[in-house]
Protein backbone atom coordinates (compact mmCIF):
# COMPACT_ATOMS: atom_id res chain seq x y z
CA UNK A 1 0.00 0.00 0.00
CA UNK A 2 1.41 3.44 -0.89
CA UNK A 3 2.61 5.45 2.11
CA UNK A 4 0.07 8.20 1.43
CA UNK A 5 -2.81 5.74 1.23
CA UNK A 6 -1.77 4.11 4.48
CA UNK A 7 -2.61 7.34 6.30
CA UNK A 8 -5.21 8.99 4.11
CA UNK A 9 -7.25 6.24 2.45
CA UNK A 10 -10.75 5.64 3.76
CA UNK A 11 -10.96 2.54 5.93
CA UNK A 12 -12.87 -0.56 5.04
CA UNK A 13 -16.13 -1.14 6.82
CA UNK A 14 -15.86 -4.86 7.48
CA UNK A 15 -15.57 -6.92 10.63
CA UNK A 16 -12.20 -8.56 11.00
CA UNK A 17 -12.22 -9.09 14.75
CA UNK A 18 -10.74 -12.42 15.84
CA UNK A 19 -8.82 -12.75 12.60
CA UNK A 20 -5.06 -12.66 12.07
CA UNK A 21 -4.72 -8.88 12.44
CA UNK A 22 -6.60 -8.99 15.74
CA UNK A 23 -4.64 -11.88 17.24
CA UNK A 24 -1.26 -10.57 16.11
CA UNK A 25 -2.06 -7.12 17.55
CA UNK A 26 -3.19 -8.68 20.82
CA UNK A 27 -0.03 -10.78 21.04
CA UNK A 28 2.25 -7.78 20.37
CA UNK A 29 0.49 -5.63 22.96
CA UNK A 30 0.63 -8.44 25.53
CA UNK A 31 4.33 -9.03 24.83
CA UNK A 32 5.16 -5.34 25.26
CA UNK A 33 3.11 -5.20 28.48
CA UNK A 34 5.08 -8.17 29.86
CA UNK A 35 8.38 -6.54 28.82
CA UNK A 36 7.41 -3.29 30.55
CA UNK A 37 6.34 -5.21 33.65
CA UNK A 38 9.77 -6.91 33.66
CA UNK A 39 11.48 -3.51 33.48
CA UNK A 40 9.25 -2.15 36.24
CA UNK A 41 9.89 -5.08 38.56
CA UNK A 42 13.60 -5.64 37.86
CA UNK A 43 15.99 -4.76 40.66
CA UNK A 44 18.86 -4.56 38.17
CA UNK A 45 17.34 -1.60 36.34
CA UNK A 46 17.84 1.81 37.92
CA UNK A 47 14.98 4.02 39.04
CA UNK A 48 16.16 6.63 36.56
CA UNK A 49 15.84 4.17 33.68
CA UNK A 50 12.41 3.11 34.90
CA UNK A 51 11.29 6.73 35.17
CA UNK A 52 12.54 7.48 31.66
CA UNK A 53 10.78 4.39 30.28
CA UNK A 54 7.33 5.16 31.61
CA UNK A 55 7.67 8.90 30.95
CA UNK A 56 8.49 8.05 27.32
CA UNK A 57 5.31 5.94 27.13
CA UNK A 58 3.21 8.76 28.60
CA UNK A 59 4.70 11.44 26.36
CA UNK A 60 4.28 9.28 23.26
CA UNK A 61 0.64 8.68 24.14
CA UNK A 62 -0.14 12.38 24.42
CA UNK A 63 1.84 13.32 21.31
CA UNK A 64 0.16 10.57 19.32
CA UNK A 65 -3.32 11.61 20.46
CA UNK A 66 -2.66 15.19 19.39
CA UNK A 67 -0.87 14.15 16.21
CA UNK A 68 -3.55 11.92 14.71
CA UNK A 69 -6.18 14.58 15.40
CA UNK A 70 -4.11 17.09 13.43
CA UNK A 71 -3.96 14.55 10.59
CA UNK A 72 -7.72 14.07 10.68
CA UNK A 73 -8.30 17.82 10.66
CA UNK A 74 -6.22 17.86 7.48
CA UNK A 75 -8.44 15.10 6.11
CA UNK A 76 -11.49 17.32 6.66
CA UNK A 77 -12.86 16.29 10.04
CA UNK A 78 -14.40 18.98 12.22
CA UNK A 79 -12.53 19.98 15.35
CA UNK A 80 -15.33 19.17 17.80
CA UNK A 81 -15.91 15.75 16.20
CA UNK A 82 -12.39 14.82 17.31
CA UNK A 83 -13.08 15.42 20.99
CA UNK A 84 -12.33 12.22 23.03
CA UNK A 85 -15.93 11.20 23.65
CA UNK A 86 -15.05 7.51 23.99
CA UNK A 87 -13.86 6.63 27.52
CA UNK A 88 -10.63 5.01 26.32
CA UNK A 89 -9.87 8.08 24.17
CA UNK A 90 -10.31 10.37 27.17
CA UNK A 91 -8.18 8.02 29.25
CA UNK A 92 -5.45 8.38 26.61
CA UNK A 93 -5.00 11.93 27.89
CA UNK A 94 -5.91 11.55 31.57
CA UNK A 95 -3.65 8.60 32.44
CA UNK A 96 -0.43 10.03 30.95
CA UNK A 97 -1.16 13.43 32.51
CA UNK A 98 -1.81 11.84 35.91
CA UNK A 99 1.51 10.02 35.67
CA UNK A 100 3.50 13.01 34.48
CA UNK A 101 2.19 15.38 37.16
CA UNK A 102 2.18 12.60 39.80
CA UNK A 103 -1.41 13.30 40.81
CA UNK A 104 -2.57 10.44 43.05
CA UNK A 105 -6.23 11.46 43.02
CA UNK A 106 -6.31 11.42 39.22
CA UNK A 107 -4.72 7.98 39.32
CA UNK A 108 -7.38 6.80 41.78
CA UNK A 109 -10.10 8.16 39.48
CA UNK A 110 -8.90 6.90 36.11
CA UNK A 111 -6.20 4.20 36.29
CA UNK A 112 -8.44 1.24 37.09
CA UNK A 113 -11.21 2.15 34.65
CA UNK A 114 -8.72 2.92 31.88
CA UNK A 115 -6.86 -0.37 32.36
CA UNK A 116 -10.04 -2.47 32.34
CA UNK A 117 -11.35 -0.58 29.30
CA UNK A 118 -8.11 -1.19 27.41
CA UNK A 119 -8.17 -4.93 28.16
CA UNK A 120 -11.85 -5.34 27.29
CA UNK A 121 -11.27 -3.56 23.99
CA UNK A 122 -8.87 -6.28 22.84
CA UNK A 123 -11.07 -9.06 24.22
CA UNK A 124 -14.29 -7.69 22.73
CA UNK A 125 -13.32 -5.12 20.08
CA UNK A 126 -16.04 -2.93 18.62
CA UNK A 127 -15.29 -1.09 15.38
CA UNK A 128 -11.49 -1.45 15.59
CA UNK A 129 -10.43 -4.28 13.30
CA UNK A 130 -12.38 -3.13 10.28
CA UNK A 131 -9.75 -3.95 7.64
CA UNK A 132 -7.96 -7.23 6.85
CA UNK A 133 -4.58 -5.48 7.02
CA UNK A 134 -2.82 -2.85 9.10
CA UNK A 135 -4.18 0.48 7.90
CA UNK A 136 -3.63 3.65 9.92
CA UNK A 137 -7.21 3.68 11.21
CA UNK A 138 -6.60 0.24 12.72
CA UNK A 139 -3.13 1.12 14.02
CA UNK A 140 -4.55 4.28 15.58
CA UNK A 141 -7.17 2.34 17.50
CA UNK A 142 -4.60 -0.20 18.68
CA UNK A 143 -2.21 2.47 19.94
CA UNK A 144 -5.05 4.33 21.63
CA UNK A 145 -5.65 1.31 23.85
CA UNK A 146 -2.04 0.44 24.65
CA UNK A 147 -0.91 3.31 26.86
CA UNK A 148 -3.92 2.92 29.15
CA UNK A 149 -2.81 -0.69 29.70
CA UNK A 150 0.94 -0.09 29.89
CA UNK A 151 0.91 2.81 32.38
CA UNK A 152 -1.17 1.16 35.17
CA UNK A 153 0.64 -2.17 34.72
CA UNK A 154 4.05 -0.50 34.96
CA UNK A 155 3.16 1.52 38.05
CA UNK A 156 1.49 -1.44 39.78
CA UNK A 157 4.39 -3.83 39.22
CA UNK A 158 6.89 -1.18 40.19
CA UNK A 159 4.92 -0.41 43.34
CA UNK A 160 4.61 3.31 42.69
CA UNK A 161 0.82 3.05 42.57
CA UNK A 162 -1.56 0.57 44.16
CA UNK A 163 -5.35 0.89 44.10
CA UNK A 164 -6.94 0.78 47.55
CA UNK A 165 -10.51 -0.15 48.39
CA UNK A 166 -10.78 2.84 50.72
CA UNK A 167 -10.50 5.03 47.63
CA UNK A 168 -13.12 3.22 45.54
CA UNK A 169 -15.21 6.38 45.73
CA UNK A 170 -12.64 8.03 43.46
CA UNK A 171 -13.12 5.21 40.95
CA UNK A 172 -16.86 5.94 40.95
CA UNK A 173 -16.11 9.64 40.53
CA UNK A 174 -13.96 8.82 37.52
CA UNK A 175 -16.80 6.73 36.09
CA UNK A 176 -19.21 9.65 36.52
CA UNK A 177 -16.76 11.97 34.75
CA UNK A 178 -16.53 9.53 31.83
CA UNK A 179 -20.33 9.29 31.61
CA UNK A 180 -20.65 13.09 31.69
CA UNK A 181 -18.07 13.39 28.93
CA UNK A 182 -19.48 10.61 26.73
CA UNK A 183 -23.15 11.51 26.99
CA UNK A 184 -23.19 15.07 28.30
CA UNK A 185 -20.49 16.89 26.35
CA UNK A 186 -21.22 14.89 23.22
CA UNK A 187 -24.79 16.21 23.27
CA UNK A 188 -23.64 19.76 24.04
CA UNK A 189 -21.15 19.66 21.17
CA UNK A 190 -23.75 18.22 18.80
CA UNK A 191 -22.26 14.71 18.40
CA UNK A 192 -24.50 12.46 20.51
CA UNK A 193 -23.85 8.75 20.41
CA UNK A 194 -23.57 5.56 22.44
CA UNK A 195 -19.89 6.10 23.27
CA UNK A 196 -19.88 3.78 26.29
CA UNK A 197 -21.91 1.08 24.51
CA UNK A 198 -24.65 1.19 27.14
CA UNK A 199 -27.28 0.51 24.49
CA UNK A 200 -25.13 -1.60 22.21
CA UNK A 201 -25.39 -5.20 21.15
CA UNK A 202 -23.03 -6.42 23.83
CA UNK A 203 -24.05 -9.88 25.05
CA UNK A 204 -25.31 -8.82 28.46
CA UNK A 205 -29.05 -8.37 28.53
CA UNK A 206 -31.74 -8.97 31.16
CA UNK A 207 -35.20 -9.12 29.58
CA UNK A 208 -37.35 -6.18 30.62
CA UNK A 209 -34.45 -4.20 32.11
CA UNK A 210 -32.94 -1.30 30.12
CA UNK A 211 -29.46 -2.29 29.03
CA UNK A 212 -27.89 0.92 30.31
CA UNK A 213 -28.94 -0.15 33.83
CA UNK A 214 -27.57 -3.68 33.54
CA UNK A 215 -24.37 -2.44 31.90
CA UNK A 216 -23.93 0.26 34.54
CA UNK A 217 -24.36 -2.18 37.44
CA UNK A 218 -22.11 -4.70 35.69
CA UNK A 219 -19.41 -2.06 35.14
CA UNK A 220 -19.42 -1.01 38.81
CA UNK A 221 -19.30 -4.66 39.91
CA UNK A 222 -16.32 -5.39 37.64
CA UNK A 223 -14.51 -2.28 38.85
CA UNK A 224 -15.04 -3.29 42.47
CA UNK A 225 -13.98 -6.91 41.95
CA UNK A 226 -10.81 -5.92 40.11
CA UNK A 227 -10.07 -3.30 42.79
CA UNK A 228 -10.58 -6.00 45.43
CA UNK A 229 -8.34 -8.46 43.59
CA UNK A 230 -5.55 -5.87 43.40
CA UNK A 231 -6.05 -4.93 47.05
CA UNK A 232 -7.20 -8.26 48.49
CA UNK A 233 -6.33 -7.20 52.06
CA UNK A 234 -8.40 -4.06 51.69
CA UNK A 235 -11.60 -5.27 53.36
CA UNK A 236 -9.71 -6.65 56.38
CA UNK A 237 -7.79 -3.37 56.64
CA UNK A 238 -10.97 -1.29 56.46
CA UNK A 239 -12.70 -3.40 59.12
CA UNK A 240 -9.64 -3.21 61.36
CA UNK A 241 -9.51 0.58 60.95
CA UNK A 242 -13.19 0.82 61.90
CA UNK A 243 -12.63 -1.30 64.99
CA UNK A 244 -9.72 0.90 66.00
CA UNK A 245 -11.83 4.03 65.51
CA UNK A 246 -14.60 2.45 67.57
CA UNK A 247 -12.18 1.67 70.41
CA UNK A 248 -10.76 5.19 70.28
CA UNK A 249 -14.25 6.70 70.37
CA UNK A 250 -15.16 4.50 73.34
CA UNK A 251 -12.00 5.53 75.21
CA UNK A 252 -12.71 9.21 74.55
CA UNK A 253 -16.26 8.83 75.82
CA UNK A 254 -14.99 7.05 78.93
CA UNK A 255 -12.40 9.73 79.57
CA UNK A 256 -14.97 12.50 79.12
CA UNK A 257 -17.25 10.91 81.72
Amino acid sequence: MPFYDFFMADAWEGDFAYTAIHWVSFAVVAAIAVALAFIAGSKRISDRAKNNTIIAVAVFQIVFEVGWRILYLYKGNKFLSLWPFYPCNLADFLLPIALLIKNEKMKDCFYLFGFIGGVITFVYPVGIFITPYLQFSVLKSILQHTGIIFIPVFEYVRGTYRPRLEKFGYVLLGLIIHVANSYGLSTVFGYPGDYMYLDSGLPFVIPGVPQFITMGVFAILILFLVNWALDYKGIARILQARRERGKSAALRDGTAR
